[in-house]
């Protein structure tokens, strides 16, 4: 639609949507994932292989299980989709209109009645 979306609450909602979690290496005992579950990792997909996070620092990798870009992304365009379906029904009322209807009408300069009438509501 030739919208762009606000950067601010467009990355948070990316932020938002974007899902990461801590696994456990592979073959590592239940007691292990179990531990690795809560442990935080970093939501930047750059820096989910960053040691100094507290997942990597326990054994554990970080994962990216949802990216909220591609989210973000899936649901504008069907927005877009959807706002584009509501709007065609108009399309074809807009096309019968005659030229006359899509020009603007001349403007008058006001006259002084006009004006004295709008000193008396101000």
């Amino acid at each position: 639609m030739g919208v762009i979306l606000p950067k601010a609450p467009a990355f948070w909602l990316i932020d938002a949507l974007t899902q990461v979690s801590c696994l456990p290496p592979a073959g590592a005992p239940e007691q292990q994932a179990a531990r690795l579950a809560g442990l935080a990792c970093p939501s930047k997909p750059s820096e989910l292989g960053s040691p100094a996070s507290q997942c990597a620092a326990a054994g554990g990798a970080c994962a990216l299980l949802t990216d909220g870009f591609y989210t973000v992304s899936w649901a504008s365009l069907a927005a877009g989709l959807l706002l584009g379906l509501l709007y065609l029904h108009h399309v074809p009322h807009l096309v019968r209109l005659p030229l006359s209807a899509w020009r603007a009408a001349p403007s008058s300069p006001p006259s002084a009645n006009d004006l004295r009438g709008r000193a008396k509501e101000a």
